[in-house]
């Protein structure tokens, strides 16, 4: 199981893909109103049913929700959490970008 996620100003999605990349199942969230309890309690779908989350990647605008999130994954699901931003894209696709 692989789980990913979108974190914005407005809306959190977090999605669970199977190994063949297909929704099982999708949360949404309100960004302001993330914390521990929140997450527990529309993640506990997937703690109750005990998924084996291999992967869990996460597009944030906002960090300091991301590293609440990150650090509520690795503690209750023992999944590592990636940020997209920390990935090198370039071995993928050619990004040219003047910094």
């Amino acid at each position: 199981m692989i789980l990913i996620g979108d974190i914005g100003n407005s809306d959190t999605k977090i999605c669970l893909l199977n190994s063949n990349y297909r929704i099982i199942k999708r949360f949404l969230l309100p960004t302001k109103k993330i914390n521990k309890i929140l997450l527990k309690k529309k993640l506990n779908f997937i703690i109750k049913k005990k998924f084996f989350i291999k992967k869990s990647l996460f597009c944030s605008v906002v960090p300091n929700r991301f590293l609440l999130i990150k650090s509520f994954l690795e503690k209750n699901l023992k999944s590592k959490c990636i940020e997209l931003k920390n990935l090198n894209l370039n071995r993928f696709m050619k990004i040219k970008v003047n910094r």
